[in-house]
Formats: C-alpha cells, structure tokens, sequence
C-alpha cells in the first residue's frame, strides 16, 4: 500500500506557490523586456536628438562620402587632387551601409542611420550571442549599454565599431549550424566572412580566430579535433584567400594628398578606409 507523502492540502498549497514563482519569473522577465526596449530606444534618441552626434573622426567619414559622391557623379573639382581606389580594401563598413543612403538622406542624416544601426544590431546581437551558447539573454544583456557609446565609436572609428555587432551574429550563425551538411557551412562561414572583412580586419580576424577554436573545443580526440579544422580551412578557403588583401595595404591617404601647390593636407585625417588614394 502506498502512503502519500503529503495531505492532499499540503500538494496543493507546494502547486499553488509553484504556479506563483512561475508567474513571479513571468512577469519580471517582462519587465527586464520592457526595460531594455526602454534603454535601447534612448540610445536612439541620443543618436537623434544630439544636434551632432560626438565624434572625433566622424566628420571626416561624412565628408568622405561627400567626395566619393561627386567623384562618381562628375562634381567639384575632386578629380584634380584624387582618383577612385578599385582596390578591394577592408575597413569599409561606414562606406558600405551610408554611401547608398546618400539617395534619399543627407549627409549628416545618413550617418545618424548608420549609428542607429549599429545600436540596433549591437542590441540584437548580444542576446542573440548569449543564447546561443546557452546563457539567458536577459539581465547579461543590459551590460551592453554600459559599453554602447565607448572610446572606439566615439573616437570614430565607425567600421571597426559596426563589426562588433556583426561579429556576435557572425559566430552564433556559425555555431548554430554547426554538425551540419557543408552545403550549408559553405555559404554561411564565407558570407559571415566576406562581410566582416569589408567592415573591419579586426573582427574579420576575430571571426577566424573564433570559428578555428570553436572546431578545436568540440568533442572528440586530437585526431577528430585536427580533421575537423582542416575540413574547416577547406569550406572556408574563400575568405582565407582574403588574407591576402590585408597584406599590401595602401599608404596612408593623409600622406600624400596634396594640391598641386605642394601643401600636404595633414589635418584631413581621412579614415583608413581609403574609399579614394591621392592622384599624381
């Protein structure tokens, strides 16, 4: 015969303060939701209601934009002092997401956009990142706006600052689709790698660094462990082949842009993007 452990009311009472705790976690989860939609859409503001947003390098990037532009389009005397850069270059994540904004925004509007962007992607990649690997996204995730507006943004660095975010989604792709065919490994790794060098050579490097070990840490002997980082080199050879391009890197444009007069504009200060090299 078996003899219940608890009365009847006591199983009741342990159920009902269960169903409490439940609802409790529900509804402070909701609440650390509604808090970092809060926090996110302030920093948003920031972006926006600033009259200008504070960078040191940051007007530089848009008055590259600007010289890009006309160059394109025939426009000022540009043509006399610089030559389009056919080169493939990394560093170029400002360029690549303001310059097509450039049709409907101006300038300065377009590079509030891109930091806009780069709040959204920073406030989705992390909690991302963090479940992927098993971690809750939420109370972790609200470290990242301690960090949002940090020296490297600030300083202007804009590709470098837009490749972190992308470098959190980059990886927690990549592992997602870990043990799986290499049909789908292929695009995967070298779009996430493609993409992160023509934003920044830091976390493109990052990137490889990360995938290599995330191969090596997975179950198996040294044997297994090897087979698995050459097949990787292998589905990732395209972008390692980009390795190369970091190699023969252009002079520094503030170097040798100067007018015809022989006076070297030192205080240009362009972004190593190098959208454009000086003209002989």
């Amino acid at each position: 015969m078996l003899v219940p452990m608890y009365a009847p009311s006591r199983v009741a009472a342990i159920l009902k303060d269960g169903q409490a705790a439940n609802r409790s976690r529900q509804a402070n989860g909701r609440l650390q939701v509604i808090l970092y939609m809060i926090l996110l859409s302030a920093h948003l503001a920031v972006v926006w209601l600033l009259p200008f947003f504070p960078t040191q390098d940051g007007p530089s990037h848009v008055y590259n934009l600007v010289v890009y532009r006309d160059l394109l389009h025939g426009k000022g005397a540009w043509d006399r002092f610089y030559v389009l850069n056919e080169r493939p270059i990394s560093n170029q994540g400002f360029f690549l997401i303001a310059y097509p904004l450039l049709s409907v925004l101006t300038p300065g509007a377009a590079e509030r956009a891109f930091l806009s962007l780069y709040v959204l992607l920073l406030g989705a990649g992390v909690p991302l990142f963090l479940r992927t690997f098993g971690r809750p996204a939420l109370p972790a995730s609200f470290f990242l706006f301690v960090v949002a507006f940090n020296r490297p943004l600030l300083t202007g660095f804009y590709s470098n600052s837009i490749g972190v975010p992308l470098l959190l989604l980059a990886i927690a792709v990549v592992w997602k689709t870990r043990g799986r065919s290499w049909v789908l490994r292929f695009p995967v790794i070298n779009a996430a790698g493609f993409l992160l060098f023509a934003a920044h050579p830091l976390p493109f490097g990052i990137f490889l660094l990360a995938i290599a070990l995330l191969a090596a840490v997975e179950a198996g002997d040294w044997r297994s462990r090897l087979g698995r980082l050459i097949w990787l080199a292998f589905i990732a050879s395209p972008c390692l082949s980009l390795l190369a391009c970091l190699r023969g890197a252009a002079p520094s444009p503030w170097r040798g842009a100067c007018c015809p007069g022989g006076k070297c504009f030192s205080n240009l200060h362009f972004s190593p993007a190098q959208v454009f090299r000086p003209s002989n």
